[in-house]
């Protein structure tokens, strides 16, 4: 239920500080608590006593890049070339934003087009055009500027804002290039194919954050290339790990 979700997610946020924090213990029983208190934490968005341990965020980090999928070692220094003169600010967004976009901008250039050939004296269908055109503005503007946050990846020299969400450099722990490989039947060009549908995420881990950011590579609007290796320069140069 709602209840048992609303827990699990803070749970979840409050094992982000405690796992990157010099006061954060492990144990098997308990899995990460506070040394502090000698218990699990009890803050419900941050933790005012959180003080960061370089050395766990560093072995997060590294655990984050060589992270196991379907028995494959995914290493990315083997495989994407640290960018030298990347954009600042950075930004990504997902590929359907450009496709509505496109639709809606097209749109309402059909709704001038038509606007043009409508009798003046008929007021009916002047102000039907008008609403046309009014509600076209509207879903452009909205659903860009809607679309820019939920699914977009920003990097700043202040922090880096996933979906939205914006958290400092300090905050940021680390993420893994996932190569999934789907083994199941599936149809290509009207046969039965049994090869493996490969995809490709990035998973971004965020200290205060209750899950995991995980983007599908293939549908932003860079290349993968260009996204990881962007990545890799800004968490070089503006973290402290």
């Amino acid at each position: 239920n709602e209840k048992d979700k609303s827990k699990n997610m803070n749970r979840a946020l409050q094992v982000s500080y405690c796992k990157a924090c010099k006061h954060g213990e492990f144990e098997l029983q308990k899995g990460f608590y506070c040394g502090l208190i000698n218990d699990l934490p009890t803050f419900i968005k941050t933790c005012n006593d959180y003080s960061r341990d370089s050395e766990k965020v560093l072995k997060i980090r590294e655990e984050l890049r060589n992270k196991r999928t379907l028995g494959s070692k995914v290493n990315y220094q083997r495989e994407f070339k640290l960018r030298q003169k990347p954009r600042i600010p950075y930004q990504v967004s997902f590929s359907k934003q450009k496709l509505l976009f496109t639709i809606l901008v097209s749109n309402l250039f059909l709704a001038l087009g038509l606007a043009s050939e409508v009798e003046v004296e008929n007021l009916l269908n002047i102000w039907t055009l008008a609403l046309f055109i009014v509600l076209n503005l509207f879903f452009i503007f909205y659903f860009k500027k809607s679309l820019s946050k939920k699914n977009s990846i920003k990097l700043k020299p202040d922090g880096i804002e996933l979906n939205g969400v914006f958290k400092e450099w300090d905050n940021y722990l680390g993420y893994s290039y996932i190569r999934e490989e789907d083994y199941s039947f599936h149809k290509t060009n009207g046969r039965i194919d049994n090869g493996p549908e490969v995809k490709h995420f990035l998973e971004i881990e965020l200290i205060g954050a209750p899950s995991i950011f995980r983007f599908n590579l293939g549908e932003l609007t860079d290349s993968r290339e260009n996204i990881l290796g962007t990545l890799l320069w800004y968490e070089r140069k503006f973290s402290k790990n």
